[in-house]
């Protein structure tokens, strides 16, 4: 059931589901850990279209462009994904400094240095934007009621 992902279920974690109700930093009870969706023909529409920067670099046929096994988001601890101007970093609430260690970081920063906005959730709690080389912490919204939060602000 894992397809491409291989072990991976890191995203049935990190990320919320609105059409499952489903909150960041909780297993989907859909996901069998390691395995897969138990629902795989049936997810959600945004599980079915929802690939991480690791997934997505594996369809490289250059093999020095694909991501290493050691960042693949079980591994990692991080979920990156994005899309034209930005970039989203999930990272489990176990490890939420993930995102400031080693290739991870230096992946982010080449992101941001080419023009992406990174926002960071460290997965207790916290928001970053990674901008121009350094991290600012981000004031979030409450979420409305389909689970979304906006950036409300920046703290001093």
């Amino acid at each position: 059931m894992a397809g491409k992902c291989g072990g991976c279920t890191m995203c049935c974690k990190l990320l919320g589901i609105s059409e499952l109700k489903k909150p960041s930093g909780a297993w989907c009870a859909l996901c069998v850990i390691a395995h897969g969706c138990s629902q795989y023909d049936t997810r959600p529409t945004s599980c079915k279209i929802f690939e991480c920067f690791w997934l997505t670099s594996q369809a490289n046929v250059e093999e020095a462009a694909r991501m290493p096994l050691r960042l693949r988001p079980d591994k990692s601890k991080v979920v990156i994904s994005g899309d034209g101007d930005s970039v989203t970093v999930h990272c489990d609430p176990s490890q939420s400094g993930a995102w400031q260690r080693g290739a991870v970081a230096a992946i982010l920063k080449a992101l941001a240095n080419g023009g992406k906005d990174v926002v960071v959730n460290n997965g207790i709690g916290q928001h970053f934007l990674v901008k121009d080389g350094r991290a600012v912490e981000l004031v979030i919204s409450a979420p409305d009621g389909s689970g979304v939060q906006k950036v409300i602000g920046f703290k001093t």
